[in-house]
């Protein structure tokens, strides 16, 4: 999995490639804490380029997600793949995380 981060105005975003399995979901994990020790609370997790994701990426996300729930903030996912967002309906974690179809459609809703 790589791991891109880029700032979009007070949000932290999180671009992913690859897959998010139990090999490397703790690297997400440690990413997302680092932006949180960094006072980056809110976050965006771009997921236009991962091709799969198992339990342990969904624990991922959600550990990210009590992370920065302990301090006011969201993480937020972005255009997760049909078997992504598949994975997140069938976990009702749908239900949880805010998504959003682009980084623009993001942009606009934070800014207004």
């Amino acid at each position: 999995m790589e791991i891109k981060v880029e700032q979009l105005g007070n949000m932290s975003t999180l671009t992913l490639g690859g897959e998010v399995n139990a090999f490397n979901s703790r690297d997400l994990v440690a990413k997302i804490a680092d932006l949180v020790e960094q006072g980056q609370y809110h976050i965006a997790v771009c997921l236009d380029d991962v091709s799969y994701v198992d339990s342990s990426g969904l624990g991922a996300l959600v550990a990210g997600l009590k992370k920065v729930k302990g301090h006011n903030g969201n993480l937020i996912l972005i255009n997760p793949q049909p078997d992504v967002r598949e994975a997140l309906r069938m976990t009702r974690l749908d239900t949880i995380f805010p998504m959003y179809d682009n980084i623009k459609d993001l942009a606009e809703a934070v800014l207004s």
